[in-house]
């Protein structure tokens, strides 16, 4: 069954589409007074700023793709909740690395032979939230994504 209720963490992250309000920060509610204060020349800067603190985190976006399709998560990162928060971990450095090459991560972050096994598993949870965007049930993702019934 199709869902037209919700738009999925992983279309907007993807994509940028129209988010659903849990994804909306609640720090800025009071976003249009604190534009409408501030000098016109000054706006549209503050309004990207405003508009990047209240998007979720990468953690944050993978964390709900995890609760949406648990049984095929576990079924290709591991079953252990510490298993698939280093996983979610691994994922955020190795971003975070190539994307702002902060010296912290540079021990920590995956290269090279490193990264394969991590793509080749975000392919598949990929291939996983695809489907249940088109209306396959859990089961049926979880036999075409991992060949596991």
């Amino acid at each position: 069954m199709l869902s037209t209720c919700r738009t999925s963490p992983l279309r907007n992250y993807t994509f940028g589409s129209s988010r659903p309000s849990r994804y909306r920060c609640k720090r800025v509610p009071r976003k249009r007074e604190i534009l409408e204060a501030v000098p016109d020349d000054y706006r549209g800067w503050l309004e990207r700023k405003l508009q990047a603190v209240s998007e979720p985190s990468l953690n944050q976006k993978l964390h709900e793709i995890f609760r949406m399709h648990l049984e095929v998560v576990q079924a290709i990162v591991g079953k252990s909740r510490k298993v698939r928060a280093d996983f979610i971990d691994e994922v955020v450095d190795a971003r975070n690395y190539r994307a702002h090459f902060p010296s912290r991560l540079e021990g920590r972050a995956a290269r090279g032979a490193e990264l394969h096994p991590i793509n080749q598993k975000l392919t598949k949870l990929l291939e996983a939230c695809l489907m249940g965007e088109i209306g396959f049930g859990e089961e049926e993702i979880k036999k075409a994504v991992t060949g596991l019934r």
